[in-house]
């Protein structure tokens, strides 16, 4: 549920301003452009979602909480696998809506423009799917994060550096050593 706010506004946004002498649009606007514009909110989305799970597995040590959680299972392997198969799946879904919400916003505001797609044209549904995954996935990286450093602002901070910064600076290495570590 964090997630779709961010989705649906900047998506939602994005598309109401579209313009065809914008940078999207032109001679040069391809098939994806409006795909672009509503999974425009995906960076702050995927740090909410982060964010969120972070928290959702390092608040218990500021507030001595993980003491009943390890007394009724002693093992740090399955709390990890609990809440990552809790968190998960429901960051993946309510992620998913959000996208697939943004874009038929967004469709609504592109009726009539070159770039204009529906959600039957070839991977347009695939891109939304993609989207609520890789949300589902920095939700359970959050997750992850903050049953290692079990501090919550020590954990946002990794999980931004990793999910926002590190990418835009794979874009500062030479071009065939960025391509390669920026599939990573």
């Amino acid at each position: 549920a964090v997630a779709g706010p961010f989705l649906v506004a900047l998506g939602s946004f994005r598309a109401c301003l579209y313009s065809a002498s914008g940078p999207l649009g032109g001679k040069d606007a391809d098939s994806g452009a409006a795909l672009t514009l509503a999974l425009a909110g995906t960076n702050l989305a995927a740090l909410a979602v982060g964010a969120l799970g972070v928290l959702l597995s390092a608040c218990e040590y500021s507030t001595g909480m993980f003491r009943s959680t390890f007394a009724a299972v002693p093992g740090r392997l399955p709390v990890l696998w609990a809440k990552c198969a809790v968190f998960g799946p429901i960051a993946f879904v309510t992620s998913t809506i959000g996208a697939l919400a943004s874009f038929l916003l967004g469709s609504a505001a592109l009726h009539g423009e070159k770039i204009a797609l529906s959600l039957g044209d070839p991977g347009v549904f695939r891109c939304l799917a993609g989207a609520g995954l890789y949300l589902g996935l920095v939700g359970v990286y959050g997750v992850t994060v903050g049953l290692l450093v079990r501090n919550n602002a020590g954990g946002i901070a990794i999980l931004a550096g990793v999910v926002l910064v590190l990418p835009g600076l794979t874009g500062l290495l030479p071009s065939s050593l960025g391509d390669t570590v920026s599939r990573y």
